[in-house]
């Protein structure tokens, strides 16, 4: 792992990751790089030596023929799209490579029960879970298939029992049987709440949840396997990078002589310097594909999936054996009202960065508390919107109602028998209510410490407001 080494964004941890070995892109490309170098040279010196001119102008000829049709590949757009379907893969299959902490917790917290036989349950359900592990990576990496390479070693490295095996072979199933040790723990699972070990139908509903979230996990991984990238792209892509530079053997020889004076370079560089920068830079691109297509190899970059099904096996055990409580103590900071958290000598003088939102520190004017209203004082231009779908029309024909009636009832009460008028005033004698709608001049004051609003009441009794 490099994370150490990029822990800071500088040029010494630039040089640490360019001077690395293990999965770097020089051991990557450095055979195939040397192997189109030795291509050119020999083109280069076969051209330049052992030519007659008749010879070295069909030979120029043939180089500038490929220097001219060389970018109809599209490499990078090709080579861009594969790199991150791959990668997405990649991190798919990582995330579901299968923690047995959350079944394995699961387990010991809901099944009860000091005795050997209950800490026997809970033991054999973590160990089917990893015989399933087993079963399913045995068949997908050849690293485990190895370490496996039948199952009477998974008896002999505990994950199964010898009887466990004899029933597990007397199935018969035609396909293969990653379900069998998952209906066994589905079983002792449904035996143990019949018998009362899970005290409720939640609890009993989550341990199933935690089993079925492992074996889809696992599924997952066994669906990337079966349904891979169709081997066609992979093929394009591969054959595309290759043929590329193959074909850049002759495309970017140095001439003396060319058609076009566009392919003749003005110095003579007999090494390929630029050349070479675009064959380490596409070539790794390239690899970092074929390195990942398959993280359950050899690779540098391949999941260490030995030290998971080790690491699996002890924490699996340890977790669902472990069932002492620790004392119930007093921490450190019981009796401080404010708390002060500690650092070592080396990084308390360290510079922080705490979460502060990009506004506080805005320079705006704090004595003043003054709030008032957005006023308007031009009716036209409510007029003006009174054509739009925001018209405000309606407020201004309210406006002159409470102008005209003052503190009575408007005019409108005595003209339909039909309709009852309502008057509500809400009155504050420490808060005014400003209209923000301009009052046209009026021979009646109008109490700005009441708010009067206009209920019409229909003849059926439905109330509504109007505007």
């Amino acid at each position: 792992s490099y994370a150490g080494d990029a822990a800071n964004a500088n040029v010494g941890s630039l040089g640490k990751l360019l001077w690395r070995w293990k999965g770097s892109i020089w051991k990557a490309v450095y055979l195939e790089l040397l192997l189109w170098l030795l291509a050119y040279g020999c083109c280069s010196l076969i051209y330049h030596f052992y030519l007659d001119n008749e010879q070295k102008r069909y030979f120029e000829a043939v180089c500038v023929f490929f220097a001219k049709y060389e970018g109809l590949v599209p490499l990078t757009f090709m080579l861009g799209f594969y790199v991150s379907v791959v990668i997405s893969r990649w991190w798919d299959m990582f995330t579901n490579i299968g923690w047995i902490d959350m079944p394995a917790l699961y387990i010991t917290n809901h099944i009860h029960g000091s005795d050997e036989h209950s800490r026997m349950i809970r033991r054999n359900l973590v160990r089917h879970l990893l015989f399933y592990q087993v079963l399913a990576y045995r068949d997908i990496s050849v690293v485990i298939r190895e370490r496996f390479p039948t199952l009477e070693t998974c008896v002999a490295a505990g994950y199964i029992t010898a009887e466990e095996l004899a029933k597990f072979r007397n199935i018969g199933s035609r396909f293969p049987q990653y379900w069998t040790p998952i209906a066994w723990v589905m079983s002792r699972l449904r035996k143990c709440y019949n018998e009362g070990r899970i005290e409720s139908p939640q609890a009993y509903q989550d341990i199933q949840q935690q089993v079925m979230y492992f074996r889809g996990a696992l599924g997952t991984l066994l669906g990337y396997d079966w349904v891979p990238i169709p081997l066609l792209y992979s093929q394009v892509v591969s054959l595309s990078v290759r043929i590329y530079f193959l074909l850049a053997v002759l495309g970017r020889q140095n001439l003396q002589q060319a058609v076009d004076d566009k392919y003749i370079d003005p110095i003579n560089m007999y090494f390929p310097i630029m050349s070479t920068i675009q064959f380490v830079f596409y070539v790794g691109w390239l690899k970092v594909a074929e390195a990942l297509l398959n993280p359950f190899g050899r690779d540098d970059d391949d999941l260490e999936i030995n030290w998971l099904l080790d690491r699996n096996l002890e924490v699996g055990f340890m977790i669902v054996d472990e069932r002492d409580e620790v004392v119930l103590t007093k921490d450190n900071f019981w009796s401080e009202s404010v708390i002060y958290p500690l650092y070592s000598e080396d990084t308390v003088k360290q510079a922080h960065n705490p979460m502060v939102g990009s506004a506080v520190n805005m320079k705006l004017r704090t004595n003043s508390t003054v709030m008032v209203p957005r006023l308007i004082d031009d009716e036209a231009e409510y007029m003006h919107r009174s054509n739009s779908i925001f018209s405000m029309a309606p407020l201004v024909n309210l406006q002159r109602r409470l102008s005209r009636m003052g503190n009575a009832v408007g005019p409108e009460e005595g003209n339909d028998s039909r309709r009852n008028s309502h008057k509500v005033s809400i009155s504050n004698s420490n808060s005014v209510m400003h209209s923000p709608i301009p009052r046209p001049s009026s021979a009646i004051p109008h109490n700005l410490g009441e708010l009067h609003v206009v209920v019409e009441e229909e003849e059926e009794g439905d109330w509504k407001k109007k505007w």
